[in-house]
């Protein structure tokens, strides 16, 4: 986040955006940033404007302790609290909790702390470019929020998601892959109890390349805890999470091809229920294949082929549910 803030101006541009609307004050223009990284051990990161200092912690899976807290009386009387070092500052400063959206209201009023350091609570989510338009996003911004999601902003990893698939120009469009992520959500979301609990579900992105062919595929893999049950699928394994479920569209990077709903199933040898599945399936008039190459299992494979745009957000749900 220094690095962006040091080095990128769009970026720059939406911090100022945002504490503007914080504080109700714009820096001014044509203000240096300097910002330090860890000053004095009293933030995550110091911004020096020239005229403000916006002293920020940044939290995602800690909690916010006694002496960050600026609602708390120890941020200015303990020796290690934050409120003493920003006091401290010449200029006049600002103090910003950056934090999950779930662990506040986003968009509370600043207050004041008791030693009189002005403060406000800002959410991740904050950083995301209104509009969802990756077109105006630079390369250092876009790293940026990859990492974030990596280190734990699970809805920045669903959007990462997309935004790898626009970076190898998917058959579908950004607007079209994030609704596709959205349909497969609330398609899981629905029979979650039924699935033996998806939240574990994991995003994934592949791209695969054989004989001259390429293609790519997007959606989501769902371990089936040891002793669930989906159709046929029995978990067999010692640890319960080497069968899986995955759900998703798949397509080729010729854009002249159709793109694919599909959802793969994979399951132990030789069990009777497999031809039964595949039959109730057909008899829906849908496309179900199975395949031995698994060396301890069988794999089947649902498909409904569809032109694109890949999305009909009615239709799609139906289908996967």
């Amino acid at each position: 986040m220094g690095f962006c803030l040091s080095h990128d101006s769009s970026f720059r541009a939406r911090f100022v955006e945002i504490v503007s609307h914080l504080f109700a004050e714009i820096p001014r223009e044509g203000d240096e940033f300097h910002v330090e990284v860890e000053p004095r051990n009293c933030c995550d990161l110091l911004v020096r404007t020239g005229t403000v200092d916006y002293w920020i912690e940044g939290k995602i899976g800690a909690a916010l302790e006694d002496h960050q807290n600026p609602e708390k009386d120890c941020f200015h009387d303990s020796p290690k609290g934050y409120g003493r070092e920003i006091n401290d500052s010449p200029n006049k400063s600002r103090y910003i909790v950056l934090r999950q959206a779930k662990n506040f209201t986003s968009g509370v009023s600043p207050g004041i702390t008791s030693g009189g350091v002005s403060y406000a609570y800002l959410s991740w989510k904050n950083f995301w470019p209104e509009g969802e338009d990756f077109s105006k996003i630079t390369s250092i911004y876009s790293d940026f929020l990859f990492s974030v999601g990596e280190i734990g902003i699970e809805e920045f990893r669903r959007k990462f998601a997309i935004m790898e698939a626009e970076k190898v120009s998917l058959t579908c469009d950004v607007a079209q892959g994030a609704l596709a992520m959205q349909v497969l959500g609330a398609a899981l979301d629905s029979y979650d109890q039924e699935l033996g609990g998806t939240k574990k579900r994991e995003i994934t992105f592949d791209k695969w390349s054989e004989s001259g062919k390429s293609g790519w595929s997007m959606g989501y893999a769902l371990p089936v805890p040891k002793g669930g049950e989906l159709l046929w699928i029995r978990a067999n394994s010692t640890d319960g999470e080497r069968n899986i479920v995955w759900i998703g569209h798949a397509g080729s990077f010729d854009t002249n091809s159709p793109v694919d709903r599909e959802v793969w199933l994979y399951g132990p040898k030789n069990s009777d229920n497999v031809k039964i599945i595949e039959n109730k399936l057909r008899e829906r008039r849908l496309d179900a294949m199975t395949d031995d190459c698994q060396e301890d299992g069988v794999l089947m494979v649902i498909r409904s082929a569809i032109r694109t745009p890949p999305v009909e957000q009615g239709v799609d749900l139906r289908w996967f549910q």
